[in-house]
């Protein structure tokens, strides 16, 4: 019974034990996280020349849709000194199209686009069908517009879903000639050209209407689509385009890491708007799917100064690596498994307590190593075994900008068991405290980090093997550095495909580490074809219905 006894408390004290080393720690926030809520972790700032070049693209592709614009109808109801009808105009055709002559774009503080078009020439031609006091007349109709301009105040908020939301708020159109040649069918035509004149005439005062309530339809129809696409980003797709084949142990936390990955870029502000710039407020937390846990602390200030030399500025604050170590640790997807299954062959012998004496002057120093060979007590008490490691971080990482430089540091539990029996046993807990060195880098289109490990110490923390203590392990460290260095470098050096690569190229890209953030200041060019299929989705909205 004493035995019994016995054995059941031996399996408690075990159970104690395998919860403490394995088991998660208690959260504790660090008391340098910011508490102070309202500072955007993300800006995106378009200046005057980005937004020039925005303009010639956007006019470019928009010329060559109003030019080839066939086929669309429209439908008014009108009523002119007792004469009420309602006229269906159909078939509608562009004969021929003279673009504006100037154009421009301007920033109107504090919240307003100002965009204008002059001098251009349209002719149109189509069909119509309609009521004029109760009495059907179809026939058809030649319009020529010239000197025509437009001018268009968008208004740039935002809305409750953290969306940017675009309104226009002004409208006028001036065409300095108009004249419609309207031909009826039937008995009728005659009357209508008595009439013509003053057909014209309501034509010519509706015409600001016309034109200014289609544009505000491509504008606020279309608007949504390209800041939904800001606001929501999946990084899951960007990093899966990194080839780990190579590396399994790399490969398997990469993907543990970045599965379900994105960037919830809504805005948590409107935007800001001065005579040289149109900049975002973002919230900039990186978070994965289906994870609810609200981020404990915010984003710093960024102090991004009023610069506008370049065409597009990006500011992104430390607060985004650290919500992505926030969620990724909460989430048990930093833990690193090492084993004889994921090794490559020529480390195998790593994880091997026990080493093959054979010499091969192929053999690298570090495939010639074993564990047995850097703690000799391990081969003693268990000679020619395989062993396995378990990295689990035990305090959330953090991350910080400064000195031109991104830091990291890493504590983690380091689990030891030996393969004996088909069964896992635990016969090591060490502690393992990592600090590197991010050198960020944009090139070839892509993020990218060089990487450098400064710190990487082991300490025993606990151990089934007798006499074995820190000073024996010590071996674990630079054989750590020497393996799993050069992997993460590696990986981390391939970088990601900057975002929405199918819409714009950046051209000559400058990263600059500021205090707590990032800048990257570039000029770009935009990808017509993916603009143009928006502008067409946006012009079949308004003059296909």
């Amino acid at each position: 019974m004493i035995y019994h006894h016995s054995s059941i408390i031996l399996q408690l004290v075990e159970f104690l034990l395998l919860l403490i080393t394995e088991g998660r720690i208690v959260f504790e926030k660090p008391s340098n996280w910011n508490n102070a809520p309202g500072w955007p972790a993300v800006k995106i700032r378009l200046t005057k020349r980005g937004a020039e070049h925005v303009k010639q693209v956007g006019v470019k592709i928009l010329n060559e849709e109003i030019s080839q614009l066939s086929g669309f109808q429209t439908l008014h109801s009108f009523s002119e000194q007792g004469v009420a009808g309602r006229v269906q105009l159909y078939d509608i055709n562009v004969l021929r199209y003279s673009p504006p002559r100037y154009t421009s774009v301007e920033f109107v503080p504090p919240s307003y686009i100002v965009f204008q078009m002059d001098r251009m020439d349209i002719a149109l031609a189509g069909r119509f069908a309609g009521t004029v006091a109760l009495i059907p007349v179809t026939g058809s109709v030649t319009g020529d517009l010239r000197q025509m301009s437009i001018r268009l105040q968008t208004k740039f908020i935002r809305a409750m879903n953290g969306y940017i939301e675009v309104k226009v708020v002004g409208c006028s159109t001036v065409v300095y000639y108009s004249h419609f040649s309207i031909s009826a069918n039937g008995a009728l035509n005659g009357f209508v050209k008595m009439i013509e004149a003053r057909i014209n005439e309501v034509i010519r005062r509706k015409i600001p209407n016309v034109f200014c309530n289609s544009l505000q339809r491509i504008i606020e129809d279309s608007s949504p689509r390209l800041f939904r696409r800001l606001a929501f980003t999946n990084l899951t797709d960007q990093f899966h385009s990194i080839n780990l084949i190579d590396n399994m142990i790399i490969n398997k936390l990469f993907r543990r890491l970045t599965k379900g990955l994105y960037i919830d870029n809504r805005n948590i502000a409107n935007p800001i708007i001065t005579t040289d710039y149109f900049e975002t407020q973002q919230k900039g937390e990186i978070r994965y799917e289906n994870d609810y846990r609200p981020t404990p602390f915010n984003p710093p200030a960024m102090h991004t100064g009023n610069d506008s030399s370049r065409m597009l500025y990006f500011y992104g604050s430390e607060y985004l690596f650290n919500s992505l170590l926030y969620h990724a640790y909460e989430g048990d997807r930093m833990i690193v498994e090492i084993d004889e299954t994921n090794l490559p062959p020529q480390y195998q012998s790593i994880v091997r307590t026990s080493c093959d004496n054979s010499q091969s002057s192929s053999r690298s120093f570090v495939s010639s190593l074993c564990l047995g060979m850097l703690i000799p007590e391990v081969a003693v008490r268990y000679p020619n075994l395989s062993s396995s490691f378990v990295l689990l971080p035990h305090q959330i990482p953090e991350f910080r900008f400064s000195k031109d430089t991104g830091s990291i540091d890493l504590k983690s539990r380091v689990l030891t068991y030996i393969n004996e029996n088909e069964r896992r046993k635990q016969i090591m807990v060490s502690t393992a405290d990592l600090q590197a060195d991010f050198r960020l880098l944009v090139e070839d289109q892509k993020f990218a980090a060089a990487l450098k490990i400064n710190k990487f110490d082991i300490r025993l923390h606990r151990s089934a093997i007798k006499g074995l203590n820190s000073n024996s392990i010590t071996q674990l460290a630079p054989l750590a550095k020497t393996f799993l260095g050069p992997q993460l470098v590696k990986a981390l050096r391939k970088g990601i495909p900057f975002p929405l690569k199918d819409s714009i190229e950046f051209i000559n890209p400058e990263l600059i580490i500021r205090d707590k953030f990032v800048e990257i200041a570039t000029d770009f060019r935009l990808g017509e074809q993916k603009l143009r299929e928006e502008v067409q989705k946006a012009f079949s909205s308004v003059f296909q219905n």
